[in-house]
């Protein structure tokens, strides 16, 4: 006889609720919808925690000029907010850098 081993997981980390099972994933926030969908199997609730609250970073000279988040950034989004950065501010496009930070989990 095989006994069927739940993989469902549930916790809250700093105010968002993280339910997974197997490949699914839901988030929510306040009760607002963040993201649900198909996850990798091996990731923790503190794994999906992390990738949720990811930020794309731009600066120029040290200086941060704006950020999003990383999870519903679309296809070619990083390039075009640079080329719209650089011609805003009269910037070379080689001057901005982008960086992806993560938040950790205390």
């Amino acid at each position: 006889m095989s006994t069927l081993i739940s993989t469902e997981v549930s916790k809250t980390i700093n105010g968002y609720r993280i339910y997974k099972g197997g490949t699914w994933c839901e988030v929510t926030k306040n009760g607002q919808h963040i993201f649900d969908g198909s996850v990798d199997e091996s990731m923790t609730c503190e794994d999906i925690y992390i990738q949720v609250t990811a930020k794309v970073v731009f600066s120029y000279k040290g200086k941060e000029l704006v950020n999003y988040d990383k999870l519903h950034e679309f296809s070619g989004e990083r390039k075009s907010t640079i080329e719209s950065l650089a011609r805003e501010n009269n910037y070379n496009i080689e001057e901005i850098k982008t960086e992806v930070i993560y938040e950790t989990v205390e």
